[in-house]
């Protein structure tokens, strides 16, 4: 019976929309419309200028039950949503006038991808967590701005809003909407009219290949793309561009024990970053130089390292990049059975990630925990850190990290000689 009242019922509301429709002078329809490109919330400033609607046709769109108001989240600005029918209605109107719509979408994009390429700044400095949490509130506009972008093939925008959704998806582990998200766009952009529209690619290509290699079983297509991604650039002369690109290749090529051939990107995104003033990037090449001496034993070496980007870190105020440093010494010490002075770093790294909303750092450092105070002796406190570490890995879907720490806790079971529960 319900499924048979069902189309009298849509009717019916089609009905009460098209009456209310009607009431409108043609102003408040066009603002109507104008407002449902919106996929979240919203509020004045967004209203008036992605839809050019002013504070007052708000309030007179709220008083005709037309929009509700809701509250911002930490006592932001108060906000506006749409109910799901009556969007969809005014999305139907809209479609019907195509350059009407072309228009609203194109404002939609431009004004939440500028906005997220400005959030760039606060992702890589000490803001990172309102940061975050800002593009949250705002990720279902985000991702219909850039979805739009990549339809339309829009490379200054795609351009200034790359490195924002970069580091948004790298600090929240979101690497499989990231490799998503940027294939989609690569896709689109691949044959490349133009010299920017080809280096865009390919910049979208590093980013897709450093978060394939982020995911489970994905290192070799990660590497396979970032490579490409390289090979391009080098040939259409994107100089600039080049240090992120031999960054994260490196960072794949230590995960795969090729230590020798990351060890000579890294020492060449060093010199051009320094060449650049790039200083982000910089400090990762730098940083990532320590890792690879410190796989290889070469302990004095590595520290070296590691001090040099934490104090240049430290002095640009790059608090991601500073975690990982801190996490890199912890790992030194502890392996030359200093395991204080590692707690301490790790301590502290902890507080880091904790601080800045980094739930895959946060993770990585309790494993790390785990294992100083299983070397310790203290197999209760590592137990303790292994099992958070494990409810943060299974949370964010970091399956290589799961396996890591399930082991680590088979060793904890097996030294109490529990071997049902280690198996």
């Amino acid at each position: 019976a319900e499924r048979q009242d069902a189309p009298e019922r849509h009717r019916s509301l089609r009905a009460v929309f098209a009456h209310s429709w009607a009431l409108l002078d043609p102003e408040e329809q066009g603002a109507l419309c104008r407002l449902a490109v919106f996929r979240g919330s919203f509020d004045r400033e967004a209203a008036q200028q992605v839809a050019a609607v002013s504070p007052a046709r708000l309030a007179a769109l709220l008083d005709q039950s037309l929009l509700q108001r809701v509250s911002g989240s930490g006592g932001g600005p108060t906000r506006y949503t749409m109910h799901d029918l009556v969007q969809r209605y005014a999305l139907e109107k809209l479609d019907a006038a195509p350059r009407q719509a072309q228009q609203a979408r194109a404002a939609h994009a431009r004004y939440f991808l500028t906005w997220i390429a400005a959030q760039h700044a606060r992702l890589t400095g000490p803001e990172v967590r309102p940061a975050l949490l800002a593009i949250e509130a705002e990720y279902g506009d985000v991702q219909a701005a850039w979805e739009w972008a990549t339809s339309q093939a829009d490379v200054a925008l795609l351009d200034a809003a790359l490195l924002g959704m970069f580091y948004f998806y790298d600090t929240r582990f979101w690497a499989a909407e990231a490799e998503r998200v940027f294939g989609q766009a690569v896709a689109q952009l691949a044959p490349g009219e133009t010299r920017a529209a080809r280096i865009l690619a390919n910049r979208l290509r590093a980013c897709q290949g450093y978060f394939a290699a982020s995911r489970e079983g994905g290192v070799e297509r990660g590497c396979a793309l970032l490579q490409e991604a390289l090979t391009a650039m080098r040939a259409l002369e994107a100089t600039e561009h080049l240090p992120f690109a031999l960054n994260a290749l490196s960072r794949v090529l230590h995960h795969l024990s090729a230590y020798g051939e990351a060890h000579r990107y890294s020492s060449e995104s060093y010199v051009l970053s320094e060449q650049l003033g790039d200083r982000y990037n910089l400090v990762l090449a730098r940083h990532m130089l320590g890792l690879l001496d410190q796989a290889q034993g070469r302990r004095e070496e590595s520290l070296r390292h590691f001090q040099e980007a934490l104090t240049l870190a430290q002095a640009a105020r790059f608090v991601k990049l500073e975690t990982g440093i801190l996490r890199a010494l912890g790992v030194s010490h502890w392996r030359c059975g200093d395991f204080t002075r590692a707690g301490e770093y790790f301590v502290q790294t902890l507080e880091n990630c904790r601080a800045i909303g980094d739930r895959y750092g946060e993770g990585k450092t309790l494993t790390a925990l785990g294992a100083v105070s299983f070397q310790g002796e203290d197999v209760t406190a590592a137990d303790a850190y292994y099992q958070e570490g494990l409810h943060i890995a299974r949370d964010i879907g970091d399956r290589r990290s799961e396996g890591i720490t399930l082991n680590n806790l088979a060793e904890v079971q097996a030294s109490r000689k529990d071997y049902a529960q280690a198996r």
